[in-house]
């Protein structure tokens, strides 16, 4: 359960195009809204590895212009925010010592910043490939689930566009946002005072292997059976090492002596 959280996650939601979602309305943050044909695929193939305590792996995303007109001015973030152990709720976590950390040109503990001057219309950043970025896990690190929020920020001419991952919402907030009060799901990005919404994805940090444990055990196992026969062969009659069990009585002994000549004669010893 916690692995497949470790993967990226895409916002499975029935979109209802409310009457405020047509066209550009612009919210009272002053962030205008994205039409719904190219509010999708900003940020795609996000994924970030599986890692043991004190290892690292690169961090996967194509970032793409989804207009029809450059953008300018691009800022990308990743933010580690949220950690759940197995079986545990969620909770927040900054930079600690034990939360993962980034190692690329815009690391900075906990946060990795990717600026672009321009993106042309349909070109993409590729990480790895254009750029690359790692996820280090601290040695101390906890087995379980660290959350990575995305945000997104560029301009048209002078109009500022932002959107978000679910990390950057309250649950009532995002609940307001994304259910109707019949319970159906919906999108209205305009609640949300942002542009649009990006996906989000998860380090999944292992726990303690038993495989080395198991190994030892098993080859404890093979030396006591090994040594068990070893002394069984020792023990054993006409053993090369001299030593001879206790030789079976050829006979029973007589009740009236060690032996005699004839019946009820017996011979002195």
């Amino acid at each position: 359960m916690a692995r497949a959280a470790g993967r990226a996650v895409a916002l499975a939601l029935v979109v209802v195009v409310l009457s405020g979602s047509v066209g550009v309305p612009v919210p009272a943050s002053g962030y205008p809204v994205l039409p719904i044909a190219e509010s999708d695929g900003w940020l795609a193939n996000l994924s970030a590895p599986d890692l043991d305590p004190g290892a690292s792996g690169p961090l996967h995303l194509t970032l793409r212009d989804r207009l029809a007109v450059p953008i300018e001015s691009v800022a990308l973030r990743l933010e580690v925010y949220e950690y759940a152990g197995i079986g545990e709720n969620a909770s927040s976590v900054g930079a600690s010592a034990t939360s993962p950390t980034f190692d690329g040109p815009g690391a900075s503990g906990s946060v990795e910043a990717i600026d672009l001057q321009t993106l042309a219309p349909g070109a993409a950043l590729q990480v790895p490939g254009d750029r690359s970025v790692l996820v280090h896990v601290p040695s101390g690190t906890p087995s379980g689930t660290f959350a990575i929020r995305t945000s997104l920020r560029f301009l048209v001419g002078s109009t500022a566009y932002l959107l978000e991952s679910r990390g950057f919402f309250g649950a009532s907030e995002w609940a307001n946002a994304t259910i109707l009060v019949n319970g159906t799901p919906v999108l209205n990005v305009s609640r949300l005072g942002t542009s649009g919404v990006l996906p989000e994805t998860s380090v999944y940090v292992n726990g303690p292997s038993i495989a080395p444990t198991l190994y030892v055990l098993l080859g404890l196992s093979f030396g006591l059976a090994a040594l068990g026969g070893y002394l069984a062969w020792r023990r054993g009659p006409g053993s090369s090492s001299g030593a001879r069990g206790t030789e079976a009585a050829r006979s029973a002994p007589s009740t009236f002596g060690k032996s005699r000549t004839s019946e009820g004669d017996l011979r002195s010893t």
